[in-house]
């Protein structure tokens, strides 16, 4: 039987950010009907790949809880972090590849672990300067 009292958390890295702890925790916080309710609207969002703001399962309008708030307030800070982090990499690689024309194999090298996201970011950036030459 599980206890309502304690909230048991999985081993978490030593390097989480803050942002990333506090949505976890109010996630877990949440009682289980509206994690379930929250999963379920992150699952219908990624299902048809558009996010619905405001809108409940089944149409009901259930004001949204204290805690259900606080979870908004913490995923949305993850994310913004997410969001910013990710342009601030993406200006880098740009400057990096196209203004000092820095070989994409080097800075993959320099920065282990990025090799994914350098050659996506190098792909797109490529597709809009095409694009952009396409125009002219």
């Amino acid at each position: 039987m599980k206890n309502k009292e304690y909230i048991q958390l999985p081993a978490l890295h030593r390097d989480i950010s803050e942002e990333e702890l506090l949505c976890i925790w109010e996630f877990a916080k949440l009682p289980d009907e509206a994690q379930e309710q929250m999963l379920d609207r992150v699952k219908e969002a990624l299902r048809e790949d558009v996010v619905q703001k405001d809108i409940v399962p089944d149409g009901d309008h259930v004001a949204m809880t204290d805690r259900i708030n606080r979870y908004m307030v913490a995923s949305r800070k993850m994310l913004k972090r997410a969001m910013i982090e990710t342009c601030q990499l993406a200006a880098f690689i740009y400057h990096e590849c196209f203004v000092l024309e820095i070989p994409v194999k080097e800075l993959k090298q320099e920065f282990p672990g990025y090799e994914d996201y350098i050659d996506v970011t190098v792909c797109y950036i490529q597709q809009l300067i095409d694009r952009s030459k396409g125009k002219h």
